[in-house]
């Protein structure tokens, strides 16, 4: 099992996902230390650049998750940008918005918000442009 670790400030330590055959339970244990690191900065508000390394560690953890949700999404090949970007914008609410302390329904929670974002996103590229007059 392959296993790498990165530093972020404070000296925590967060060690990305493994890879081989034990990728599932690897990945469960590398995300419930995101969550325990990330309860625990958050119980430090003296240690806000810790607080915002760790939000940013988690959120690059799933952000493989959010693409593939915006990839499967029937929009996606016409406005892949957008889908994309929706996708981040969820799976950051959802990164901030999550308050257990280990990961277990995270990802469930995380499509949900995700879902919600893609669903806004194609709806505003439905909408008709209005012209300066603000009359369609």
């Amino acid at each position: 099992m392959t296993v790498t670790s990165e530093q972020v400030s404070g000296g925590d330590t967060v060690t990305a996902a493994p890879a081989g055959p034990d990728l599932d339970l690897g990945r469960e244990l590398v995300a419930n230390q995101l969550w325990k690191t990330l309860n625990h900065a958050r119980a430090n508000p003296s240690l806000p650049k810790t607080l915002t390394d760790v939000e940013d560690a988690v959120f690059r953890f799933y952000l493989p998750f959010a693409h593939a949700v915006a990839e499967g999404h029937p929009a996606a090949a016409a406005h892949s940008a957008v889908m994309e970007q929706a996708a981040e914008v969820g799976l950051a609410q959802a990164v901030l918005a999550w308050r257990y302390r280990d990961s277990r329904d995270f990802q469930r929670f995380a499509g949900l918000r995700i879902q919600a974002q893609l669903r806004v996103a194609v709806h505003r590229r439905r909408r008709p442009i209005q012209q300066a007059s603000g009359r369609p």
